[in-house]
Formats: structure tokens, C-alpha cells, sequence
């Protein structure tokens, strides 16, 4: 790789990710092992650098990343979970409708 990419890339890396990686460490500090419920498949990475203990189907967060329908029974097995208080922490996208919401 050229100096010049090479010098990019660790500053990016060193410097520019800083706060990032500083957040998740701070995420990972208070909710490590938590239950958590997710409605976006993009937190699985997230949840799992954070170590924080998903509870929800995968299938389901990828059913409504992708704008299909959530099976349902992915569908029972959050709301169980949800009224059986297996899940701390419900994680979702503000930006998108689910259909688990009532707005």
C-alpha cells in the first residue's frame, strides 16, 4: 500500500474511529450481557462488539430491515420474550416504521 494510503488509513483508524470505539466501550461498560431486543439486523454488530446479549430472532430484524414480512412466529417469540420481561433494552430505528409499534 502507498505511504500516503497507508498514513490515511491509521489516521482514520487511530483517530477518526476514536470516539466511536470510545462509545462502544462505554455501551460495553454498562450493558454488557443485557437481554436486548433489536429491530434493525444492522445492530447485530453493534450488539455484539458491545457485548450485549441478543434475545430476538435474527430473521426478525432482517424481515423488517428488508421490508418484508415478519413471520409469526418470529412475531410471538418477541412478544413473548417481551411480556415474559426477557428483554432490558429494545433497540430500534427511529427513522422507520415497524410493525411492532402502534404509531
Amino acid at each position: 500500500m502507498p505511504p500516503t494510503f497507508e498514513a490515511r488509513r491509521s489516521a482514520f483508524e487511530d483517530e477518526g474511529l476514536a470516539r466511536y470505539r470510545q462509545l462502544i466501550a462505554e455501551v460495553r461498560s454498562r450493558y454488557a450481557g443485557v437481554p436486548v431486543g433489536y429491530s434493525e439486523s444492522i445492530f447485530q454488530g453493534l450488539g455484539e462488539s458491545a457485548r450485549a446479549e441478543a434475545h430476538d430472532p435474527y430473521s426478525f430484524a432482517k424481515a423488517i430491515a428488508e421490508g418484508s414480512e415478519v413471520t409469526a412466529e418470529d412475531k410471538q417469540t418477541v412478544d413473548r420474550q417481551a411480556e415474559a420481561h426477557q428483554i432490558d433494552v429494545w433497540i430500534f430505528n427511529s427513522q422507520k416504521r415497524h410493525p411492532t409499534s402502534s404509531v
